[in-house]
């Protein structure tokens, strides 16, 4: 293998992330669950049972929260209450 093919290897890995962020429970001060609260990377989702108007199908979203700004809930606090 040449120089400039090891070099052209590590430039490649560097700009390709292997997996995207996954969603992980949100924990309280106790180490337990909270219902229906999932985090990824540093955005909360609540989990829904969101229902399609046209054909009435019920399915489970994970719904951004976000705040009165209109920005992303950034801790577990505000996205709680």
């Amino acid at each position: 293998m040449k120089t400039s093919d090891a070099i052209s290897n590590q430039q490649d890995k560097e700009k390709r992330q292997a997996h995207g962020s996954t969603f992980s429970k949100v924990m309280d001060g106790r180490k337990q669950t909270i219902r229906g609260l999932w985090i990824r990377g540093a955005r909360y989702y609540a989990r829904l049972n969101v229902e399609s108007p046209p054909t009435g199908i019920k399915k489970n979203r994970r719904v951004l929260l976000i705040d009165k700004d209109g920005t992303p809930v950034q801790t577990v606090a505000p996205a709680v209450a």
